[in-house]
């Protein structure tokens, strides 16, 4: 009968610490989701705006250097860093359509002084 109850103790703890490490590996994994995941949801919204500049940069014939002082504008809101050189714009002789490819970084640190930049690329085409 004591064989049966260390056997129980055995797979209690056993159970007890399966459960621990899974704790841990939610713990770990809903953290890095609660950094990484508004990096992607701020590049989501840095395309919208984007996409509303192309289109006003179309509609208002605006010069090149106009529109990367507006994209940098845009980007440093969204906490971004975008270097003029990084932003592309493409047009189309005698057409009115604009299109604007960006290049830009994020940087996050993590604990332990671990730091990670991300680089993203946006692209937005403005009709008229």
């Amino acid at each position: 009968m004591g064989n049966t109850f260390v056997v129980r103790l055995k797979k209690r703890r056993a159970n007890f610490s399966n459960l621990i490490v899974l704790i841990m590996l939610v713990a770990i994994l809903g953290y890095l989701g609660y950094r990484i995941v508004p990096v992607y949801m701020a590049q989501e919204a840095f395309q919208e705006d984007l996409l509303h500049l192309a289109g006003r940069a179309a509609l208002d014939q605006q010069d090149n250097r106009t529109i990367a002082q507006q994209v940098v504008q845009l980007g440093q809101a969204r906490q971004f860093s975008i270097q003029e050189d990084s932003i592309r714009i493409q047009r189309i002789p005698e057409n009115p359509e604009v299109g604007i490819v960006v290049d830009y970084t994020r940087t996050t640190e993590f604990p332990g002084g671990y730091i990670y930049v991300f680089h993203l690329r946006s692209e937005a085409q403005g009709l008229l």
